[in-house]
C-alpha cells in the first residue's frame, strides 16, 4: 500500500481551498443549505416510480434496436460481397483514396479528384490534369457532396407526385416509349442542358425524328452565340491569361464563375505572386466596368460602375478611342466613363497580342460578337492570347430561350411526350411563357436526383443516380472528354440517366458502364489499357475542340447589323434597372445544400 511522503507536513500545508456559490452559501444559509442536496431543487419533485436513470435505460435499449432494424439497409452489393479477411492491395483502413471523375456543368465539365474513405465519397478536388479545373475545385463542387447525401431525395419513382414502384415505371416505359420508338421519336421532346456528353448524345441521336431542345438558365448562351455571330457555327472562345498583359472585364465575373473560372483564376493569381522586383512585372492590369461588384471587380486596378444597358456604349466608346471607329457613339457617358476607356485604350493599344477582353452574360450576343472583332483588331487572337475552337461537324445553334419558346408553342400539337433530364423548367423558365399549363398538355417525365417542383407536377418523376453513383461521360468547354466513374452503389435505388435514356430510347443495352464503354472502347480507346488509363488520369486524350486558324476572321457585315439592334439604356432618375444575379443557390438547383 503506498503512504502519502507528505502526510506529516500536511498540518503546515496551506489548507484546501473551500469553493462556494454564493454568499448565501459560504455563511450557511438555510436557503441553500436545505436544497442543495436535492436532485431537483427549486420545487420540482421526483417522479414517482421513473427516474432518469429508467429514462436513460429506455434510450439506450431504444437505440440498440433501431440499429439493428437499419442493418438490413447497409450500401453493399449482395452478388459480389466477399469476406473482408484479405484487403485489397494498397488498401489501409483509415486512409483516404481518390479517384478521377467530372461534374457535367452548364459552362462544361469540370475535371475532379473524389475522395473517398471506406467507401463513402467525402470530399471534391480539382484534377490537375483537366484543362478546366488545373487541380482547383470551388464551392459548388463541394456542395455536390451534400447533393449526394441529400435526404430529400425520392426513394422510388412518382406518378404524378404519389411514390410508385419501378415495377410500375418499367411496364410504362415499355408501352409508352415502345411506341415512339417505331416512329423513330415523332412526338418526342427532350428537353436537356447544352452538353449532356458523348454517350448521352450519341443516344438521343437515336431517335431522329424527337426535338432535342437546350435550354439552361446558367449556360452562357449569350457567349456561345456572340461567338457564333462573329467566327461562324460551332464557335467558342478561350483565353490564355498566361500570354496576356491587360485584361479587361465587361460586367464578367471570370474569376467566380463562366466557362474554365476555375484555370482563370489560377492563371491570374500567378502573375499577382509576387516574391521579387521583377514579379512586379509580370502581374495582369485588370479593367472592369460592371453593374454588380463582383469577385472580379475586388481584384481590378481600375473599375468603374455603369448600368448593364450602356455596356454596348461603353465597348462603342472604347473602338472609337482605339481608332476603329469615325465617331464616338451618340450616346454620352459621363466623365468618369470616359477618362476610364480613354486610359484602357491607351494600355491596350500599348500592348497589343497581349490584350484580353471578357464580357459578360448580362450582355447581348452581339456585345460579345463586337468585343472579339475589337480583340481581333488587337492581334490577340493572332498572338494567341485568345483562340477560337469548332466541333468536328460545326451545327447553326439557335439561342436557348427561343428554343424553349417554339417547344412551349409545340407541346399538345406536335409534341406528345417530353422528358427533361436534371432540370426544373416549372422553376426556371420566363413565366411569361406558362410552361407549367403547356406542360400538363403532355405526357411529361422527369428524371433527376431530386424531385424538385417540375418532378412533384409531371406525369412520372424518375430519380437518377448522382454522378458519384453513376458511370457516364462528360465534356469540358474546350472539347476535353472525361470519364465518369461511380464511387459508391446508388443510396436511393436511383437508376442511372443513361439507364433511363436507353430504356426510353429502344437500346436493347441499358448498362451504364457498357452504354460508356460501347462509346470509346475500340475507337478513341483502343483497348483495355488505354480505357484503364483514361479512368486513372481523368481525361480521355486528344479529345479537345479542333482551334481556329489564327487570323480568326470576324463576319464583319453580321456583327455590325447585330449591334445596331441593341438599344443602350442608361440609369436615371426616372427609370430602374433590375439585375438577376444567381449567387450561390444558382439557379436554385443548389438552394437544398447552400
Amino acid at each position: 500500500m503506498k503512504k502519502d511522503p507528505y502526510a506529516p507536513l500536511r498540518e503546515t500545508m496551506t489548507p484546501t481551498p473551500e469553493y462556494w456559490r454564493s454568499l448565501e452559501h459560504r455563511d450557511n444559509d438555510e436557503s441553500v443549505t436545505s436544497t442543495q442536496d436535492l436532485e431537483f431543487p427549486n420545487g420540482i419533485t421526483t417522479p414517482t416510480g421513473f427516474n432518469r436513470r429508467d429514462a436513460m435505460k429506455l434510450a439506450g435499449a431504444s437505440i440498440a434496436l433501431g440499429s439493428l432494424a437499419g442493418c438490413e439497409k447497409l450500401r453493399r452489393d449482395p452478388d459480389e460481397i466477399l469476406p473482408f479477411v484479405r484487403p485489397p492491395e494498397k488498401y489501409v483502413a483509415g486512409n483516404k483514396l481518390m479517384y478521377a471523375t467530372a461534374a457535367q456543368r452548364s459552362e462544361g465539365a469540370l475535371g475532379l479528384l473524389a475522395e473517398s474513405n471506406e467507401g463513402r465519397p467525402t470530399k471534391l478536388e480539382g484534377n490537375p490534369l483537366h484543362p478546366s479545373s488545373l487541380g482547383a475545385s470551388d464551392t459548388w463542387a463541394q456542395a455536390e457532396i451534400l447533393k449526394l447525401y441529400d435526404p430529400h431525395r425520392a426513394r422510388s419513382p412518382l406518378k404524378a407526385g404519389a411514390p410508385a414502384k419501378w415495377e410500375e415505371w418499367d411496364a410504362f416505359a415499355r408501352d409508352h416509349f415502345g411506341k415512339l420508338v417505331t416512329e423513330q421519336g415523332k412526338g418526342l421532346a427532350f428537353l436537356v442542358e447544352e452538353d449532356m456528353g458523348p454517350t448521352f448524345e450519341r443516344l438521343l441521336a437515336k431517335l431522329p425524328a424527337a426535338k432535342v431542345v437546350r435550354f439552361d438558365p446558367l449556360a452562357p448562351d449569350n457567349a456561345i452565340q456572340g461567338a457564333q455571330l462573329a467566327f461562324g457555327p460551332g464557335a467558342r472562345v478561350h483565353v490564355d491569361l498566361s500570354k496576356v498583359k491587360v485584361v479587361f472585364s465587361l460586367e464578367s465575373d471570370f474569376l467566380q464563375s463562366g466557362p474554365e473560372h476555375l484555370a482563370y483564376a489560377r492563371q491570374f493569381g500567378a502573375t499577382r505572386a509576387v516574391q521579387k522586383q521583377e514579379d512586379a512585372q509580370k502581374m495582369i492590369r485588370l479593367y472592369v466596368a460592371e453593374a454588380v461588384f463582383s469577385n472580379t471587380g475586388t481584384n481590378a486596378d481600375h473599375r468603374v460602375r455603369i448600368s448593364s444597358g450602356e455596356g454596348v456604349n461603353l465597348l462603342k466608346q472604347l473602338e472609337y478611342e482605339l481608332g476603329l471607329a469615325p465617331t464616338a457613339p451618340a450616346a454620352v457617358l459621363s466623365d468618369v466613363q470616359k477618362k476610364f476607356v480613354a486610359a484602357m485604350a491607351k494600355d491596350l493599344n500599348n500592348n497589343k497580342g497581349g490584350c484580353a477582353i471578357f464580357v459578360g452574360e448580362r450582355q447581348p450576343a452581339a456585345v460579345h460578337a463586337l468585343a472579339h472583332a475589337i480583340s481581333v483588331s488587337l492581334n490577340s487572337f493572332q498572338a494567341g492570347a485568345m483562340t477560337v475552337s469548332f466541333p468536328e461537324t460545326p451545327v447553326a445553334r439557335v439561342g436557348m430561350h427561343e428554343q424553349l419558346e417554339a417547344l412551349v408553342k409545340g407541346l399538345g400539337t406536335e409534341v406528345t411526350t417530353l422528358v427533361t433530364f436534371d432540370g426544373n423548367p416549372l422553376y426556371t423558365a420566363p413565366g411569361a411563357l406558362k410552361f407549367g399549363e403547356a406542360a400538363a398538355k403532355v405526357t411529361f417525365v422527369h428524371a433527376g436526383v431530386l424531385p424538385e417542383e417540375t418532378g412533384l407536377k409531371a406525369t412520372w418523376h424518375v430519380p437518377i443516380g448522382h454522378f458519384l453513383e453513376s458511370w457516364a461521360d462528360a465534356r469540358a468547354w474546350d472539347g476535353t472528354v472525361s470519364l465518369v466513374q461511380p464511387l459508391i452503389l446508388p443510396l436511393h435505388g436511383a437508376r442511372a440517366g443513361l439507364t433511363l435514356l436507353a430504356q426510353m430510347v429502344g437500346e436493347a443495352e441499358t448498362s451504364d458502364r457498357k452504354l460508356v464503354e460501347a462509346t470509346w472502347l475500340g475507337k478513341q480507346l483502343a483497348d483495355v489499357k488505354a480505357w484503364r488509363k483514361a479512368l486513372h488520369d481523368g481525361v480521355v486524350a486528344n479529345t479537345a475542340r479542333k482551334p481556329g486558324t489564327a487570323t480568326a476572321e470576324v463576319k464583319t457585315a453580321d456583327v455590325v447589323a447585330a449591334v445596331a439592334t441593341v438599344k443602350a439604356t442608361s440609369a436615371s432618375k426616372d427609370s430602374l434597372e433590375f439585375i438577376a444575379v444567381d449567387g450561390h443557390v444558382k439557379d436554385g438547383r443548389l438552394s437544398n445544400v447552400s
